[in-house]
């Protein structure tokens, strides 16, 4: 029961964001171009 709930405020969670990114193209593009900078950061953990 605990994973089911986890599950869905997670789909909660990917559809708000997918909401605010579509009403926000101007954050949609700085996370896009901030992107690479965080990949390359989580990868020399």
């Amino acid at each position: 029961m605990f994973l089911r709930r986890n599950a869905q405020l997670l789909q909660q969670e990917l559809n708000f964001e997918a909401e605010l990114l579509e009403d926000n193209p101007e954050l949609a593009q700085t996370i896009h171009s901030l992107n690479p900078h965080f990949s390359q950061a989580v990868r020399s953990l």
